[in-house]
């Protein structure tokens, strides 16, 4: 039986260094304001030690199926890499949209003895309105007015959603007053934080804080108050 060399030395790598693997892969900020130059932090956690030295790229997944890379990314503690030799590459690229959408990114790395390129899982940089955090807010308002614990949950983080379930109806009406007025104090990244103004019961005036950080597909929750 014929083996192809190229098939030998893929195997004769695989039974070396074992299977390569690509670790985490990560991108400051996830969201964007549409129309708006950002620059986008990737990183990528690659610990093996077949990996060929510049052989990791950041791809830009484009609608007609083609592939754009962006760069080279790189542990030599420069460009936005934090530490040098701490095996997290990092590449910073600046992103932008024209509207609302997605861009898709997947790092892609080459190890030695292998034909074919590793790749990533593919993550989403979201670009987005200025107010979406607030069209996120408006919405949750909405459905606690209604009653529709269901639909409200979706715009809270995990560890909220059983709370709500157990508001009564004024509950859910001094809960939605409260967000609604909520006043941005505070922008960096994929973080927002809000204050609001809330009178208790006894008269007392207090402000109530709350954050919110955008979920996996780029929609905003309150992930604490």
């Amino acid at each position: 039986m014929k083996v192809f060399l190229p098939l030998l030395l893929t195997a004769l790598a695989a039974h070396l260094y074992g299977t390569p693997t690509l670790g985490t892969v990560s991108t400051t900020p996830t969201t964007a304001v549409v129309g708006t130059p950002t620059v986008i932090t990737v990183q990528a956690s690659i610990s093996d030690p077949s990996l060929i030295a510049g052989g990791a790229n950041l791809l830009q997944l484009n609608p007609n199926g083609t592939t754009t890379i962006l760069g080279t990314l790189h542990d030599d503690g420069l460009n936005g890499d934090a530490y040098a030799g701490d095996l997290i590459f990092t590449l910073q690229v600046t992103l932008n949209a024209p509207t609302s959408s997605q861009i898709q990114l997947q790092v892609s790395a080459a190890f030695k003895g292998l034909l074919q390129r590793v790749k990533s899982p593919v993550v989403n940089v979201f670009f987005q309105p200025a107010n979406a955090p607030q069209q996120s807010i408006a919405a949750l308002a909405q459905y606690l007015t209604l009653g529709n614990t269901g639909a409200a949950s979706n715009y809270v983080g995990p560890s909220y959603r059983n709370s709500l379930g157990g508001l009564s109806q004024p509950g859910l009406n001094t809960l939605a007053a409260i967000i609604s007025a909520g006043v941005l104090v505070n922008s960096q990244n994929d973080l927002r934080i809000f204050q609001s103004p809330f009178v208790a019961p006894d008269g007392t005036a207090t402000t109530v804080e709350f954050s919110m950080v955008p979920g996996p597909n780029g929609q905003w929750v309150i992930n604490s108050w």
